[in-house]
């Protein structure tokens, strides 16, 4: 039991907001239909959407992933063009997205009351395993020190040669632009990195290497991000990875 200690500690700590057990499995089951669904649907939209852009000639669709990657390109005209469109695309689906973003907050605020939380990041707190002081203290901290981040875009808007700096050029390459690296090379480096840090890292890593437990692949209908998915304790998890380096897209 000492090896559950920290999870047992950490669930108790939800006691004071946790509803009957007849009310918990109400809320289960309508979550499917209710705030999960809605959630599959906001990835479902954004995940279909392509967008057609005009680069070195070639005019083809990209979908979410691979225009967000091109706010890194190194030639700010195609960052423009590519943020201009992309947000161009976005307002096209803003009555889907809108509502799907006023419904998922009215839910967080409907649980919120109904479990007791006494403001809505505290259950992200708990989630968290932080105290809300910290957080506060931080955010304080963070909002004082705005003065920095503007420096730094000031210095960055001189290294790039421009007069002010917009808002597609926060990701702009400064210096030589990054290596390209083959999936294997990546692999290598990887499995590297995690022997380091411990062999049985790597014996991990390699395994979903060896037992194609990684979905790396670009093409349309993916999601982007990088996360583990475990969508059922019969299928083993597998790890998702959406390349951002625009040097692969071009």
């Amino acid at each position: 039991m000492r090896s559950y200690a920290h999870y047992l500690r950490n669930l108790r700590r939800y006691r004071p907001h946790t509803l009957s057990e007849s009310e918990e499995r109400i809320v289960n089951e309508k979550n499917n239909t209710g705030r999960n669904a809605f959630g599959r649907l906001f990835s479902e939209v954004t995940s279909s959407l392509l967008f057609t852009l005009d680069i070195d000639g070639k005019r083809e669709p990209r979908n979410l992933t691979q225009m967000l990657s091109l706010l890194h390109d190194p030639d700010r005209a195609v960052r423009r063009s590519a943020m201009e469109t992309l947000y161009r695309g976005l307002a096209e689906q803003s009555q889907v997205l809108s509502f799907i973003y006023d419904t998922l907050l009215q839910d967080h605020l409907t649980m919120d009351r109904l479990r007791l939380y006494s403001d809505p990041m505290a259950q992200r707190h708990l989630s968290n395993e932080i105290d809300a002081t910290a957080v506060k203290i931080m955010m304080e901290v963070t909002e004082e020190h705005y003065g920095l981040a503007q420096d730094y875009f000031r210095i960055k808007a001189k290294l790039l040669e421009l007069p002010r700096i917009a808002v597609y050029d926060q990701y702009a390459p400064l210096g030589q632009e990054a290596s390209s690296f083959h999936y294997a090379q990546a692999q290598e480096l990887i499995l590297e990195a995690f022997e380091t840090f411990d062999p049985s890292f790597r014996r991990m890593a390699a395994e979903f290497f060896a037992n194609n437990w990684i979905d790396a692949e670009m093409r349309n209908g993916k999601r982007g991000g990088a996360f583990c998915a475990s969508p059922s304790p019969k299928l083993h998890p597998y790890i998702l990875a959406t390349t951002m380096i625009n040097y692969a897209m071009r």
